[in-house]
């Protein structure tokens, strides 16, 4: 995945947390993963990133958490990885998560919707 920013976007810093909306795949017992790095989330766990945000020369970012600004943005997201994911293992779920207070973060869009890429996350639960 991989946010679009515009050429004069700068990175913010988050005044208070920020709701979001995130694409993983579960198997329904507790385990959860990104489907684009294969990388493995727990509910309620802060994830920081090693490395700071920085913006490529084709204004794109790719390292960070990616996310959708609202759990419309993300029904597109969905389709396309229920259609790829949908196993006995594991199915395309949508998680609200929490981009923390004090995060550094873009904002723009990925695939139209307007997203986020954040320097931290905390998933907090699957949406029904």
């Amino acid at each position: 995945m991989c946010l679009t920013v515009k050429k004069r976007s700068c990175i913010q810093t988050a005044k208070k947390d920020i709701i979001a909306y995130k694409v993983l795949l579960s198997n329904g017992h507790n385990e959860i993963i990104s489907p684009y790095e294969n990388f493995k989330y727990k509910l309620s766990k802060l994830y920081r990133l090693n490395d700071s945000l920085s913006k490529e020369c084709d204004n794109s970012i790719e390292k960070g958490y990616h996310s959708f600004v609202t759990n419309k943005g993300v029904k597109k997201e969905l389709k396309f990885w229920y259609t790829l994911s949908c196993t006995d293992d594991f199915n395309a779920k949508v998680f609200k998560c929490i981009i923390p207070k004090g995060s550094k973060y873009y904002v723009g869009t990925y695939d139209d919707n307007k997203s986020y890429c954040s320097d931290q996350i905390i998933i907090l639960e699957e949406l029904k």
